[in-house]
Order: structure tokens, then sequence, then C-alpha cells
């Protein structure tokens, strides 16, 4: 009895380890379809437009927290959450004063960012870094 009992909770413990994947961090570096739409006037190509035009800084995702570099400010921590393949996080706009409510659909890596009080979206493109690359452009933060 004891045997079977062990066994049962051996074969939970390894279901468990099998399905709960460990969130590995990455980044991402986004761009407004508008942003691409200019870019791609000049002949660029839209990982060029992404990574490099404009020299935005890339989200730095590590399960708990997104992070984005400001160019006066230093890093900017934001507490995320993920539901299924979308990971969500929020950031107020001095500049703007409300908040920015951003989602990341991880299926095709587009971004969307909804304003408070407002029906406007923005909606970016984005490409998936690592996380070292993303501290590698963020260092590119003007």
């Amino acid at each position: 009895m004891i045997k079977f009992i062990l066994l049962i909770f051996s074969c939970l413990f390894l279901n468990q380890n099998l399905f709960s994947e460990e969130f590995k961090k990455f980044s991402v570096s986004c761009a407004t379809e508008k942003t691409i739409e200019n870019g791609r006037m000049y002949g660029y190509t839209d990982e060029y437009i992404i990574r490099d035009w404009l020299k935005e800084s890339p989200i730095l995702f590590d399960g708990e927290n997104a992070y984005v570099k400001g160019s006066r400010s230093g890093w900017i921590k934001m507490k995320m959450s993920q539901r299924g393949n979308k990971i969500y996080w929020t950031r107020y706009s001095s500049a703007l004063e409300t908040n920015m409510n951003m989602t990341l659909d991880l299926d095709n890596l587009q971004k969307v960012t909804q304003y408070d009080g407002d029906d406007y979206i923005q909606r970016s493109f984005c490409l998936k870094n690592s996380w070292n690359k993303g501290i590698e452009l963020a260092d590119k933060v003007s």
C-alpha cells in the first residue's frame, strides 16, 4: 500500500514538473506601425527599423517584472502578469498624465498599448531578443 501511494505521489510530482515550464528571461524590441511604414520609405528592413533605427529601449521580461530603460530615468521596473500567451503590464506616463496598459501577444509578437480613458490603441510589431541582447540594445538608448 505504501508503495502504491508513493507511486501516485511520484507520478503527480513528475507531471507537475513536466507541465510547468520555468519562465525564460527574454526581451523584445518593438516599433509602431507608422514607424515601420516610414522606415520602409527609406528602404530599411523591418528588423533594422525595429532594433536599430530609432534606438528605442527594448522591453525585458524576467517572469515577474518588465523593464524598460528611460533616457533620463534609468531602468523602469513594472510588474508583469502572464495569462496564456499574453503578457500584461502597466506604466504611468507623467507626460501624458495617464496609465499606459500594454499587452504583448507572444504568438504573433504584437504589442498593444491602450491609454486609460481613451479609445485610441497603438499597435507595435516586435522582434524577440535574448535577455543579454536586450541589455546591449538598451545601452544604446540616448
